[in-house]
């Protein structure tokens, strides 16, 4: 039986299986029913909100505050179950939002702009004391 951090797709020596047996051991990503990771799949908007919502209350073990109000997307029924709570929370938290057109896109994936726009807020911002991250209570 593989452990939580192993998976079918994932050979020894793989260039990023450290990195990936890591965010799956600390329950950041999970695999797929069928054992597998499929590292080369690209990663779409509410996968990025799940990840970066395990890792700011998993990892960080804090939870952003909350800076603007609950958007509802045009298409929020198209937001899959499990990444709902994410989104919203990220949303309300000013680290995603939606695109111009008031869709959240859940299933596109991630542009670089997105992703240059999460690291400043979740890195940068933090670092120099522009968000405070308040801790997770016990």
């Amino acid at each position: 039986k593989l452990s939580s951090n192993q998976f079918t797709d994932i050979p020894e020596g793989h260039l990023y299986k450290e990195a990936i047996d890591w965010a799956s051991s600390t329950g950041l990503i999970k695999g797929y029913e069928d054992g597998t990771f499929k590292p080369d799949k690209t990663v779409t908007r509410q996968e990025l909100a799940v990840i970066l919502d395990r890792y700011t209350k998993i990892v960080a073990k804090t939870y952003m505050p909350t800076m603007y109000p609950k958007v509802v997307f045009k298409d929020s029924q198209k937001i899959s179950i499990y990444a709902r709570e994410s989104v919203s929370y990220l949303q309300e938290a000013g680290l995603i939002g939606g695109r111009d057109n008031g869709y959240f896109a859940p299933n596109e994936n991630v542009t670089r702009a997105e992703c240059a726009k999460t690291i400043r807020i979740l890195v940068s911002d933090v670092i120099v004391g522009k968000t405070k991250f308040n801790p997770v209570p016990d």
